[in-house]
């Protein structure tokens, strides 16, 4: 992702909704924690954006989850969090989240779905721009009529034509003040709608233009698997997934997730105690804890006798003399 113009700004990426459309994978994380080849998908979009850039993520579903993680990910980082509490069931919708996170938004914005990643230029939001690609199956999204590089229409789901282009949820809000009045002018519609609502204001008004985007959907199982083999590198860690737990590599350091918190309470008592032994342990949550990588490779990939001979002689200073009052033996048979 390349700027053009470094000067921090204010990023929404909301978070609230469940995630449905991935199933299983979101029965213990938010959707915007799905792993990406190694990385959440809210970790891909942080890197999208300059280091000065201030994010609002409005919470929901699993919620506490994304602080924790963007909290030990991100400490030199400004995030803002809120609380959506109605984000499922009749009355909710992306409208509902957008409007707790208002109050830190009264200046140009740039609106990013949690399961949109995109590669192209990024700038200042200093002009109504909404985002596009291409995708086989537009219908599948929400649609944009160009004309000159002005929308001049935003269709809903079903509704594509032969030239629409398919809208990535990726928005940058110069006028602000006409997004707010809007949203709240919509009641319900723009509960449902979201972010959709207020921008077809801005094309009937003509403010709204288009910029084309490699887009990498993670909304839904077959794009995410898409957008995970791309990423994908040769020489990456082959880490077994799990449903209830995850591992991740962040800015030269480690993320352990487990949905189990005495998992990680152990864990980093056993760091503890272990000391030296084991990666030390930087910082921790109920369900998380970091460390910095080791660079290496396991030892079954480079095996040989010097190496194991390395080994046994530096594990004389781990193990220690057992007590001879404890029956060793039937122990290690049990």
């Amino acid at each position: 992702m390349t700027t053009t113009d470094k000067k921090g700004y204010k990023v929404l990426i909301p978070t609230a909704g469940t995630g449905s459309r991935l199933k299983e994978l979101t029965k213990y994380l938010n959707k915007s924690l799905v792993d990406i080849s190694g990385k959440p998908a809210i970790s891909r979009i942080i890197d999208m954006f300059p280091k000065e850039c201030e994010f609002i993520v409005p919470l929901g579903y699993k919620g506490e989850l994304v602080e924790q993680f963007l909290k030990l990910a991100y400490p030199e980082r400004k995030f803002y969090f809120t609380f959506v509490k109605k984000y499922e069931g009749k009355g909710s919708g992306l409208g509902l989240t957008l409007l707790s996170a208002e109050k830190y938004l009264q200046e140009p914005f740039v609106f990013c779905s949690c399961d949109t990643i995109a590669e192209g230029e990024i700038c200042y939001p200093n002009r109504n721009i909404i985002g596009y690609a291409s995708k086989e199956n537009k219908n599948l999204y929400r649609t944009l009529d160009i004309k000159n590089g002005k929308v001049i229409s935003l269709l809903e789901k079903g509704e594509a034509t032969n030239t629409s282009m398919p809208y990535i949820g990726l928005a940058f809000i110069k006028d602000w003040e006409i997004f707010w009045r809007e949203m709240h002018k919509g009641g319900s519609e723009a509960v449902k709608l979201g972010e959709s609502y207020p921008l077809r204001k801005f094309v009937e008004n003509g403010i709204l233009f288009s910029k084309e985007y490699k887009w990498f959907d993670t909304g839904n199982i077959d794009e995410l698997e898409k957008t995970r083999k791309y990423f994908k590198k040769n020489n990456a860690p082959n880490i077994l997934p799990k449903q209830d737990e995850a591992i991740w590599f962040i800015e030269g350091k480690v993320i352990k997730y487990s949905n189990n918190k005495s998992f990680i309470k152990e864990r980093v008592e056993r760091a503890k105690y272990l000391k030296d032994f084991v990666p030390q342990i930087i910082n921790s949550t109920d369900n998380m804890y970091i460390y910095k990588e080791a660079q290496g490779e396991v030892l079954s990939k480079i095996q040989n006798i010097e190496l194991f001979k390395k080994l046994l002689i530096y594990s004389k200073t781990f193990w220690k003399p057992i007590n001879k009052s404890i029956d060793f033996q039937k122990i290690c048979k049990k």
